[in-house]
């Protein structure tokens, strides 16, 4: 008597609900890895996975699903004829609105196609989570440097609010790329007087941030303009000098970086892993992406420089943030909290440089040494060590008494 032969047994052969259920389970890697091993798993997924990336999108961002979403949308307006004044302040809005919902809990649906959640969850895994990892080693190594420390000594594990904090302003500083970055040879900025876009750019950036988080995304372009520098001096010598005139130190340093920045993370993500792996190929990269600029498009030289807000001081154009950053209202610490879609939590750096006093002055007030370490990422825990003396060090360089506070420069001195 021979035995009847057994179906051999894998996931694949599961029932259809079964294997739905496997799939909500399943992390970004790990779904990655099934779909691409299982055509029965990839097929599933292509015919019903909506749900399933939708909920692992809700669940990788956690309370930063605005910024994927405005990312991910203003990555859209691609050609000129889109990037229009009018849609970009219908985009600042829609941000603006939707990071007052964050606190509330994600909805169950959306109007992403599978496509459009598939490249949003690829964004933040392949561009995003790398670019924070670089990101980390380099400030908390500049901190190491500050403080006379191996670097080793200041590596950490960062808190969950840090990492909030730093991923978001990642995501928040490509949405500036997006809306704002190549002036020059874009729509619709290029079509402006400069002094009109740096004021429209000035309100938008207040529409969607406060002062504290402005900075936070000034940190993140002062790390893309260091690490373009070594990019820069990498492929400097094999410039075609017909092409690039990259022996004057301005255009290298000035105008090829800014315009490159505001391209994006992606571009930098790609040279700085080139940079280690390919010459050749980081050259090439260069040569067809390198951008001349000569505007700042959120830079603390120009956007967010004293002239710019001087002259709505000037102009008796103050907002309520000015008006409160004035009266020198009370703004103490609160405690470590992200998401913060009312501008209710800032970081003790913040609160501690301004004497938990409310201030709405940013960018050049500022001085730039602090954004090399990421002074405003860090929890109060982190104050508590050195990184407080070298907060106070970096101040007082530019502030050295107790009346020379900028917000009397910039207001005229308020009631102490």
């Amino acid at each position: 008597m021979t035995a009847t032969p057994q179906r051999e047994l894998s996931i694949e052969t599961l029932p259809a609900k079964l294997r739905f259920k496997i799939l909500l389970l399943l992390s970004y890697q790990d779904l990655t890895a099934l779909t691409m091993a299982s055509p029965v798993f990839s097929r599933q997924l292509r015919a019903e996975g909506h749900d399933v990336l939708w909920n692992l999108v809700t669940v990788s961002l956690r309370g930063l699903l605005p910024e994927a979403e405005a990312v991910y949308c203003s990555g859209q307006l691609k050609s000129a004829k889109a990037r229009t004044k009018e849609r970009i302040a219908e985009m600042v809005e829609e941000y603006r609105v939707s990071r007052l919902l964050t606190e509330e809990p994600p909805p169950k649906t959306t109007s992403f196609t599978l496509d459009d959640l598939l490249y949003i969850l690829r964004y933040h895994h392949k561009v995003i989570v790398p670019m924070y990892q670089r990101f980390t080693t380099w400030v908390l190594e500049n901190l190491a440097k500050e403080i006379g420390q191996p670097s080793a000594s200041v590596q950490r594990k960062i808190s969950s609010t840090e990492e909030s904090r730093i991923i978001r302003a990642l995501y928040r500083f490509q949405l500036c790329c997006h809306l704002f970055g190549n002036r020059s040879v874009d729509r619709p900025w290029r079509d402006s007087r400069l002094g009109t876009a740096s004021t429209d750019i000035l309100q938008h950036l207040e529409t969607m941030f406060y002062a504290w988080e402005i900075e936070e995304i000034l940190c993140i372009y002062a790390f893309a303009e260091d690490q373009y520098n070594g990019i820069f001096n990498a492929v400097r010598e094999d410039l075609d000098p017909m092409n690039f005139e990259m022996d004057s130190e301005f255009l290298m340093r000035e105008t090829y970086r800014e315009g490159t920045v505001s391209q994006g993370l992606s571009l930098l993500l790609r040279a700085l892993c080139e940079m280690e792996k390919d010459h050749a190929q980081l050259l090439a990269t260069m040569q067809a992406r390198l951008c001349c600029d000569n505007t700042e498009f959120i830079g603390p030289n120009e956007i967010l420089s004293s002239c710019a807000l001087e002259g709505r001081a000037m102009s008796d154009e103050l907002t309520d943030r000015d008006l409160k950053s004035q009266a020198r209202e009370a703004f103490p610490f609160r405690g470590d909290h992200v998401p913060d879609p009312k501008g209710e939590f800032p970081p003790r750096a913040w609160t501690l440089i301004w004497h938990d006093t409310y201030s709405n002055i940013m960018g050049c007030w500022i001085p730039s040494a602090l954004r090399d370490w990421g002074y405003v990422f860090w929890d109060a825990g982190q104050f508590e060590t050195e990184a407080k003396e070298v907060l106070v060090r970096q101040w007082k360089s530019l502030y050295w008494g107790e009346e020379m506070d900028p917000r009397n420069d910039l207001y005229g001195y308020g009631e102490e």
